[in-house]
């Protein structure tokens, strides 16, 4: 069956001109003859993902569809200028000639380069490697600002922007420019002095050892490593071996003989005043060892009474016997305060230096305690010095103990019951060769003092205090 049907339009000009659209609609009724209605062809969408944009184009054409709208993205899987997403997806039903929107790839996002100034290579190899850099050429030049081995400046420098994987170049400092300097001879200097001259050189001093020496006074310079003149960088090491004075056979003397045998007086050690009138051993008193000092400021920053000693290493215990007499009134103590005897152990570096030391004595010491007469203990640092007093006698038995750290003192005067601890310091700082011997101080005017050693004996070596003192 067949309608037709014809529609006219309004007239549209004055020459009656008539305009006709006609409208043929086929309509099967199943006999013969009968036609069909055309439909929409469909089309299997191609998967383009992976390919290039052209390569993609070309494919969607072939499939008789045409490229959409394309957009970029970053992707770090997927290579630039390849299509990364498609929409309709790939194998989809869709009517010939539809659009396919393709998303194609910008490659890895951009990285931020870090900060790696400053910090080592490793370092800075494990910071741009944290944000999927790579170091690149690394060059190096001196710096006097930035220590050796760190990083001067990076290219590009810190903030920019790089694709992942790209390299930085860094620069490494080698430190400061090295300039040649000559060794200054600091042989027979003390060991500050040594420091010092070296330290005007732009050198520094390096290892510090110490060994007995029959010509080179304790304390002083033996040999250096490099030796001096020759020509080095600056801030180059130089070793230093120490005297620790004369090689002694025994440190123990009972004075029975009329002379010191090898011990060392400090004033001629150090090359200042004798500091005494009286120095006499087997002759004013047989057996003993008499001191008369003339009046000094003591043993504070300012001055230094007599010291007769020997150089000790590592633990010590030190007996002696001691009497501390008026000149004007044997037996009887000094008149004037802080005249007294006993024994020390001193760094040697104080010849130049501030005084450290420890130091032991019986005699007249001062009002804090009665009668003015005991012992004093006292223990200077950078010639600061606590001194502690108990009364007692001004006569007796004295030892002065080292073990490790910790210097403990002990007395047993005329008076006391036993061996009486009179206190421990713990004095890290000493070094572990020391002078120890015998000592006199006549701190205040009119120097009144006649000290008297019968005997200087080294006990056993303590392991621990309990161990210091005489069976």
């Amino acid at each position: 069956m067949r309608f037709v049907i014809a529609m006219t339009s309004a007239r549209s000009s004055s020459r009656g001109l008539r305009l006709f659209v006609a409208l043929v609609v086929s309509v099967s009724c199943g006999g013969e003859g009968a036609t069909t209605v055309p439909t929409a062809v469909e089309v299997q969408a191609p998967d383009v993902v992976g390919l290039p944009r052209t390569e993609a184009a070309a494919a969607l054409s072939a499939a008789g569809l045409s490229v959409g709208v394309v957009t970029e993205q970053a992707s770090d899987d997927v290579p630039v200028g390849l299509v990364m997403r498609q929409t309709p997806a790939a194998g989809a039903e869709v009517s010939a000639g539809t659009s396919v929107d393709l998303v194609l790839s910008t490659g890895p996002a951009p990285v931020t380069v870090p900060d790696v100034r400053s910090l080592t290579r490793s370092a800075a190899e494990t910071a741009l490697g944290n944000v999927g850099l790579a170091v690149g050429t690394v060059t190096q030049e001196p710096s006097a600002t930035v220590p050796a081995g760190q990083v001067i400046r990076q290219t590009p420098e810190a903030g920019a922007e790089l694709a992942a994987g790209a390299a930085v170049d860094l620069v490494l400092s080698t430190g400061p420019e090295s300039t040649a300097v000559t060794v200054p001879d600091v042989r027979s200097l003390t060991r500050s002095a040594a420091e010092t001259a070296l330290g005007n050189a732009g050198l520094v001093v390096g290892a510090v050892t110490e060994e007995a020496s029959a010509t080179v006074p304790a304390g002083r310079v033996i040999r250096q490593t490099p030796e001096a003149g020759a020509a080095v960088a600056t801030g180059t090491a130089v070793a230093l071996v120490i005297s620790t004075g004369p090689a002694s056979s025994g440190f123990s003397d009972e004075f029975d003989t009329d002379r010191l045998s090898d011990w060392m007086l400090r004033h001629e050690v150090e090359g200042t005043a004798a500091q005494y009138t009286v120095l006499d051993v087997g002759v004013t008193t047989p057996g003993s060892l008499t001191i008369i000092p003339s009046q000094t400021p003591g043993w504070f920053a300012d001055g230094d009474g007599p010291l007769i000693f020997k150089m000790l290493t590592g633990n010590f215990a030190v007996h002696t016997a001691v009497r501390a007499e008026s000149v004007g009134s044997p037996g009887q103590a000094p008149a004037s305060n802080f005249n007294s005897a006993g024994l020390m152990a001193r760094d040697p570096s104080g010849q130049s230096g501030p005084e450290n030391y420890i130091m032991l004595n019986v005699g007249t010491q001062n009002n804090g305690i009665p009668g003015r007469v005991g012992s004093e203990t006292k223990t200077t640092a950078n010639s600061e010095s606590e001194l502690y007093l108990d009364a007692g006698s001004n006569r007796g038995e004295l030892v002065l103990c080292r073990v490790g750290d910790d210097f403990i003192s002990f007395r047993f005067l005329e008076g006391d019951s036993g061996w009486i601890e009179t206190n421990r310091f713990n004095r890290r700082d000493l070094p572990n060769s020391l002078q120890v011997g015998m000592v006199v101080n006549a701190f205040q005017a009119p120097a009144d003092l006649r000290a008297t050693f019968d005997f200087v004996r080294l006990l056993p070596t303590p392991s621990s205090p309990s161990a210091c003192t005489p069976d």
